[in-house]
């Protein structure tokens, strides 16, 4: 069983609402489910075979959980000067100018 350390939503104008208080937004269609799955599925081939035109520093193709949306991003040879207080992961992620390109259900 997985144990959420905060088990609500992130982001989200409901985010006070803990999961298991939630009856509005707990139905599941499979047939939908599936759905969202082949369009994202569609938009990703379509996100890597422009992602392959690149040669500079590139993020794989990437679902965004709590938008769901799903993005490419490239990142150009400009350095990116940032704070100090920036934990290394951060820091290397964006460590070059970055531009980013998706799509969105909404």
């Amino acid at each position: 069983r997985v144990q959420l350390a905060v088990p609500r939503p992130f982001d989200l104008p409901d985010s006070g609402r803990p999961f298991a208080e939630d009856t509005e937004h707990s139905t599941y269609d499979p047939a939908q489910a599936n759905r969202y799955w082949r369009v994202l599925s569609q938009v990703a081939s379509v996100l890597e075979e422009f992602a392959a035109g690149y040669s500079g520093k590139v993020s794989p193709v990437h679902h965004f959980w709590h938008t769901f949306d799903i993005a490419h991003s490239r990142f150009s040879g400009r350095h990116i000067e940032q704070p100090q207080q920036v934990d290394p992961v951060t820091r290397e992620a964006y460590s070059r100018e970055v531009i980013s390109f998706g799509f969105w259900f909404g």
